[in-house]
Order: structure tokens, then sequence, then C-alpha cells
């Protein structure tokens, strides 16, 4: 059984906070645990690889169609809480599509029963990762992530057991945005369309939130015990 590590680092993400996860990383996982980094640029680490953005599958078509578009960037969001002429985030499909579009290249060399783990740029590992600590995490189910109630998910963090339907769920958070059908949803950021991945999908969840938590879940789930992610001004911290 293979295990890797996926995530994404473009623009400032290596100077403000990537080259912390991946000395955290290093530190305390599990020598047998590939990490895999979609990057922008070729960043100064060994024994990582590392994938250009350029090669995502649908990246370079989705940001030559959408990244000059005012509309794809959430600059015309009728959201209450969005401020005319400014980016808002829910609307902002150039600013999440990224993250939604990489998932795919994860999958490349696995097989089905390997492990994929992704985890946001901003996520440091604080302790010694257990072996095989994925699988504990997905305990028989084909994904183990971080469900709210009443609200989108928390995807800085979600690990799936490779088969036919988490190769499904993946290739759907890719095409939803790679296809431009993320237009037809009600919100256009990655997490939301992770969700509509996730459920059109069928794949047996274990969700690490407990009953009825929402905002920063984080600390009340399993992750708390060797990582902590670095949400929104955390990041600069």
């Amino acid at each position: 059984m293979k295990e890797r590590v996926l995530t994404l680092m473009w623009g400032t993400a290596w100077e403000r906070y990537g080259r912390e996860f991946v000395e955290t990383f290093q530190r305390h996982w599990p020598s047998g645990v590939e990490l895999m980094i979609v990057t922008d640029a070729h960043l100064p680490v060994d024994r990582v690889a590392q994938v250009p953005l350029a090669d995502v599958p649908g990246y370079a078509s989705f940001m030559e169609r959408f990244q000059d578009d005012r509309r794809a960037c959430g600059c015309e969001s009728t959201e209450r809480k969005a401020k005319p002429g400014e980016r808002f985030w829910k609307h902002d499909a150039v600013k999440w599509a990224p993250q939604g579009l990489s998932a795919l290249v994860g999958l490349d060399g696995l097989k089905d029963g390997d492990l994929l783990t992704w985890m946001d740029a901003d996520v440091i590992t604080t302790a010694d990762v257990p072996k095989h600590w994925s699988n504990v995490l997905l305990d028989a189910h084909d994904l183990a992530c971080l469900q709210r109630e009443r609200q989108h998910s928390e995807i800085g963090f979600w690990t799936a057991r490779v088969g036919h339907g988490t190769r499904a769920m993946i290739t759907e958070f890719n095409e939803i945005y790679g296809t431009g059908r993320v237009f037809g949803l009600r919100e256009w950021h990655s997490a939301f369309v992770f969700d509509a991945a996730v459920e059109a999908s069928g794949v047996r969840i274990r969700n690490l939130v407990p009953p009825g938590a929402r905002g920063n879940v984080w600390a009340k789930t399993p992750l708390a015990d060797y990582t902590w992610h670095k949400k929104g001004k955390l990041k600069d911290q």
C-alpha cells in the first residue's frame, strides 16, 4: 500500500508558510509516505516530487478563459457581504480553481487500495505521525474529511482510499472547474465544489468532525494530535 500526501504551493506560498509545511512534514511523517507538491516554481527542497502547476489537467485552459473575467473573479457577486467591484471569495473561481484542479495529479501512479491525502500548504505537523495514520483515519471508509453542519466542509485536509468511487470524486472535483460547470453552482470556491464532487460520487465517508461543530473545527478532530492548520491570518504568524 502506497501512501502519498499532496499539497499546492503557488504565488508567495513557499515564502509565507510552505517552507514550514515541508520542514515539519519531513521531520515528523514516516519515511515511507511520499510528499508531492503542485507548484508554479521549482522549490528548493529534496526528496519531494514537484509537479508544475501548468501541467495540471485543465489549469491552462481555465486560466486562459477566465483569469481576466471579472465575473469569474467574484467582482460581480451579488452576495450581501460582497463589495461592488472587489473580489468576493465565494465567487472567486479563479482564486480557488487551482486547488480543485490539482487534486487529480495526486492519483498519478497510485493503484486501487493506495492512500492519497490532501493537506493545505499552511498546515504544520507538530508531532511524529504514526505509520499508516491515514488508514486509521479512514477506518474502512473511502474518504475521511471534515464535514460541518449547515456549512461547507473544511478542506484543509482529506484522505482517500484510491478506488472507483474516489477516483470519480477527484476527477469530478477537477472537471467541475475544467469544464466551467462551476459557474452553475451556488458558490464557486473549492470547498463548495469539493462537497458537490463528494455528493456526486457516493463514496463512503468518515466525518472526522464531532456533531454540531462549526467554524474552525480542526482542534476538535483527531488531526489536532499531530497537525495544525494555520488558516487565514494564522498563515503569517
